[in-house]
Order: structure tokens, then sequence, then C-alpha cells
């Protein structure tokens, strides 16, 4: 398995619309066959796990319409983005 692991922090009065488009990207997700799961720490932090059977699914995905719409709601509406690919910091720009 293979996990990507978002950490942000949602911008001030952006909750409502980031909440909204995470529910439809989930299910975009899990219609793929990816497991996602976001996390709220406290209505502004969040985490987001997404599972992939291995390495090569996850490249595949990568450029997918469900990963640019997860591209566009982390730059417009979070802040201090981490990326980690299995336990790895990776650059923001997924």
């Amino acid at each position: 398995m293979d996990t990507l692991l978002i950490k942000a922090k949602i911008k001030n009065r952006k909750q409502t619309e980031f909440f909204q488009t995470m529910e439809s990207i989930k299910d975009l997700f899990k219609k793929k066959g990816s497991d996602f799961e976001l996390k709220n720490r406290n209505n502004k932090n969040i985490n987001i796990r997404i599972l992939f059977d291995d390495t090569s699914e996850l490249e595949k995905n990568i450029n997918s319409a469900e990963f640019n719409i997860l591209k566009g709601a982390l730059m417009s509406l979070c802040t201090d983005v981490e990326i980690i690919q299995n336990e790895k910091q990776l650059n923001q720009n997924i």
C-alpha cells in the first residue's frame, strides 16, 4: 500500500467551501478504488489520507481530475500544506 498524507490549515471563512469540496472529492476517489479519509482536527487543521494499491497506482492518478480538484482546493482554500508519501515529506507541488 502507498499512503499519501496531506496536512493543511484551512483559511479563515473558507471551512464550508472546503468541506463541501472534500465531500465531492471523497466520492470521486472512492469510485476509482482509492481510500480517502479526511480528519478534521479542530475545524481549521485537517489531515487527508489517501491509500493506493502501490506507487504505480499513485503515479498513474496524480494528474487525474480528482487530484486536480484536490490541488486546486488546497491552493485556494488552505495554507501550511504538507504532503507526505509513505512517511517521506514531499514538495508541495504534487
